[in-house]
């Protein structure tokens, strides 16, 4: 009779694979893609993607404009919340303005892009406000740039087409087809906020608290003056103002040096020389910064680094006119490091309005 040895504790049990096909591999991929696309096209037009929103809906506005306004506001997110186009053209005495601002990634390209286009397709605005932070001057394009672009409602490729065209490698080009055409999970805002709405809304009942809305909702564009008085970031209580003000100081530190990009240089020349052509009033002003950052060494640096180059694109041209107030507001002001509340929307919309009627009464439009 044999006896039974035990196998050593040192030996793993095979390993049992089961076949693949490449019909079989292939058959999965096709079928989970399939998922994605028919969830994406269920609910494209319920995204609560907000910079996607954004982008579209900037050119969407562009492309229902069919006679020239009195102004446009061209800027990265520091004037999207910041400059109340309504309150400016009411306070010139002109027509509403339109606010085409986004988001800072996209750069100065992206603005001059915009202007080309209505320039093409709708005509010459009487003016033209650049609100652009000094952060943004010094950025280089990068991934997430190339990614935001392909958003914008234009035929494929129409980055190279514009001026100053975007150079990108083809092996970018997949993830801009995502970020374009998926929009719902490229971006991981849209699918959190789906995927956590039920666990807050459960947490909410049995707190015995109203639950939240739903996460989704259909597209809509939000004017300034509509969005409420709510703590973005900052909050009022001094511990928690102070503890953000903190980690946005130590942010603030890490920011590399001023130094004006190429693709920003070009950008800004390009809306400049069509100033002159057209010509149009063109207002560049820098946008708003947290007061105790614009008093570091390297806030002042990069404030004294913006005017630098809007003096330098609006000497010598007649229609180009630069704001040099410098928007610095307390923390209590402040979403974040960059972006205002609507309290000092309102004040900073007001003071831009009041230094292009004291530009307009020092240098008359010319034609």
């Amino acid at each position: 009779m044999r006896r039974a040895t035990a196998a050593p504790i040192w030996q793993l049990p095979q390993e049992v694979i089961p076949p693949c096909r490449p019909g079989a591999t292939r058959q999965s991929l096709v079928v989970g893609v399939a998922v994605v696309a028919l969830l994406n096209c269920a609910l494209i037009g319920r995204i609560d993607n907000t910079t996607f929103q954004t982008i579209r809906s900037k050119w969407r506005l562009m492309e229902q404009t069919t006679q020239p306004v009195g102004g446009l506001v061209l800027s990265d997110s520091t004037g999207l919340l910041g400059v109340r186009p309504l309150q400016l053209g009411r306070e010139l005495g002109e027509a509403p303005w339109l606010n085409l601002a986004t988001c800072k990634n996209l750069l100065l390209v992206h603005q001059a892009w915009q202007l080309q286009w209505y320039l093409q397709h709708v005509g010459p605005p009487q003016s033209v406000l650049v609100v652009i932070s000094p952060t943004t001057l010094s950025q280089e394009a990068n991934a997430s740039t190339c990614q935001l672009a392909a958003q914008a409602p234009q035929p494929w490729g129409y980055w190279k087409r514009m001026e100053p065209p975007l150079e990108i490698a083809e092996a970018g080009f997949p993830r801009m087809a995502l970020s374009r055409y998926g929009p719902l999970w490229t971006q991981r805002t849209s699918l959190d906020r789906v995927l956590e709405w039920p666990v807050r809304a459960a947490v909410a009942w049995m707190a015995r608290r109203p639950p939240p809305g739903p996460p989704l909702g259909p597209p809509r564009q939000i004017a300034p003056e509509d969005i409420p008085e709510v703590a973005l970031g900052f909050e009022p209580a001094p511990p928690q103002q102070s503890a953000a003000l903190a980690r946005e100081l130590a942010r603030w530190q890490s920011i590399p040096p001023f130094k004006l990009t190429d693709l920003n240089a070009r950008a800004l020349r390009a809306m400049a020389d069509w100033a002159e052509r057209t010509p149009f009033e063109l207002y560049l002003a820098r946008g708003s910064m947290l007061r105790e950052t614009a008093g570091t060494a390297k806030g002042r640096a990069h404030a004294e680094g913006a005017e630098r180059c809007f003096r330098e694109v609006s000497a010598g041209r007649r229609h180009v006119h630069y704001l040099p107030e410098l928007p610095a507001y307390p923390a209590d002001w402040m979403s974040d490091m960059d972006h205002v509340r609507p309290a000092a929307a309102k004040q900073w919309t007001s003071r831009l309005a009041s230094q292009i009627r004291a530009t307009r009464l020092a240098e008359p439009a010319q034609p």
